[in-house]
């Protein structure tokens, strides 16, 4: 190992910093990996949400936002 140490001039520090460098970015992409199907699901889950409450077709067919009330609907006294 010392001969590849004056081969190459880097020390030991150089080679440690390295290894946890590359551990580092392996993990991180194995979450990043690991995150992907998570947020996929969570899509699904908002868009079946969504569809089963009928709020998101309805409003959008008429042309009304939720807040707005047809005047019809409106009982005078």
């Amino acid at each position: 190992m010392k001969d590849k140490l004056e081969k190459t001039g880097h020390r030991r520090p150089y080679r440690t910093f390295r290894r946890a460098a590359i551990f580092f970015c392996f993990f991180l992409s194995v979450g990043a990996l690991a995150s992907i199907p998570v947020g996929i699901s969570y899509r699904m889950a908002e868009e079946a949400a969504a569809v089963s409450t009928g709020s998101d077709s309805d409003s959008k067919e008429s042309g009304q936002t939720e807040e707005e009330v047809p005047i019809e609907s409106i009982a005078l006294e």
